[in-house]
């Protein structure tokens, strides 16, 4: 009896250690996913102060000051991410996202506060379809050095494309379209190294486009290099993507836009004038989509030749002249309407691609899908 006693206490002291090591360490893996979801308190902070400045709006209701409830990097605060690595000393982790959207009532309103720059670590910010958003862009911006993406889109920011812009050396894209900034674009707005994506349509810009814009791009260089040298390089292998579209811009293309490698360039809408067939046009220039519509822009078609890669064009309503060239039929979009081409289309010009529409108010084109010659 004895001995069978002493075995059931064993098997229970034996279970009961077992329970507090199960206790203890299902406790130090709480401890460490709580540690490793914990964001910097300064990031928080920064958050925090934003939220304020923006008189609390219920868009940011899941941003709770309670650190024992909630941590901005946990998931449970919406519109900001966070990397995934933790530092080995703190176990904090940094925001490097930050995205508000449109996504019901409470938006965001008022100037972006200054409180974004204690966001040291961001690389994304996206702020979209906020009507409520006002203001500059204020300079607390040039302070965020890893920023790579920067979007401001169709809001009410509205003052000048801000020349400390031109400090952020790691941005890439930077899309502006769809507010009311106004003047002119500062050269020394825009990096000089790593910016491949340019968007300020919809705005309300004045004055020329400046000489100097892609002076010191890595795309510029790229006719002086061999083609053996350029396929190992990455980085040459990006195509500039601009659209100026929608503005008041006027003069014409500076002539060292003729060494870019633009893969887009959309500048409908605008006041431009001059010759830009040395800057746009030409077999081994690797563009892609051309939108030049309703300028002022006169130039020869029938003396440039377009693209290889080119598939989508809109030349419409400018002082074009000459005729059509053979290479436009393999494009997938061709506007040549309301110029002053004559002479007769290109065989092919009758598919489904082109209709009639394409080609009206010219001086004297002729041909299929228009009238016989």
């Amino acid at each position: 009896m004895m001995k069978r006693t002493l075995i059931r206490l064993l098997l229970f002291l034996g279970a009961i250690a077992a329970s507090i090591r199960t206790s203890s360490s299902s406790s130090s893996s709480s401890s460490t996913s709580t540690s490793s979801s914990s964001c910097h308190p300064d990031d928080k902070a920064a958050l925090l102060a934003m939220k304020a400045a923006w008189g609390d709006p219920k868009q940011l209701a899941s941003w709770a000051p309670d650190s024992s409830s909630s941590s901005c990097c946990d998931g449970d605060w919406h519109h900001v991410q966070c990397d995934d690595s933790t530092s080995t000393t703190t176990l904090m982790r940094r925001v490097t996202s930050l995205s508000i959207d449109d996504d019901g009532g409470g938006l965001v309103a008022g100037a972006i506060p200054d409180a974004i720059a204690g966001l040291t670590h961001l690389e994304n910010l996206d702020l979209r379809r906020l009507p409520g958003l006002s203001g500059p862009i204020p300079p607390a911006i040039a302070r965020l050095s890893k920023l790579a993406f920067l979007t401001i889109s169709r809001t009410g920011i509205s003052g000048p494309v801000p020349s400390f812009l031109g400090e952020l050396t790691s941005l890439t894209e930077l899309d502006l379209s769809y507010n009311s900034l106004s003047g002119s674009i500062p050269p020394s707005s825009l990096p000089c190294c790593n910016l491949w994506t340019i968007d300020l349509r919809h705005n309300r810009l004045t004055g020329s486009l400046p000489k100097l814009l892609f002076s010191n791009h890595p795309s510029t260089s790229i006719n002086n290099r061999g083609e053996e040298e350029e396929e190992d390089d990455d980085e040459y292998n990006y195509l500039i993507d601009l659209r100026l579209s929608h503005n008041r811009l006027s003069g014409p293309i500076p002539p060292d836009w003729s060494t870019v490698r633009f893969g887009t360039v959309s500048l409908s809408r605008n006041a431009l004038t001059g010759d830009p067939s040395a800057a746009l046009f030409g077999r081994d220039k690797p563009l892609q989509m051309l939108d030049i519509s309703r300028n002022a822009f006169s130039f020869n078609l029938s003396a440039v030749e377009l693209p290889e890669d080119l598939g989508f064009m809109d030349l419409s309503h400018n002082d074009v002249y000459g005729g059509v060239p053979e290479q436009a039929a393999n494009l997938q979009y061709l506007n040549v309407s309301y110029n002053r081409l004559c002479g007769e289309l290109p065989t092919g010009m009758d598919t489904l691609l082109f209709d009639k529409y394409s080609f009206i108010n010219n001086t004297c084109l002729c041909g299929a899908p228009l009238g016989p010659c």
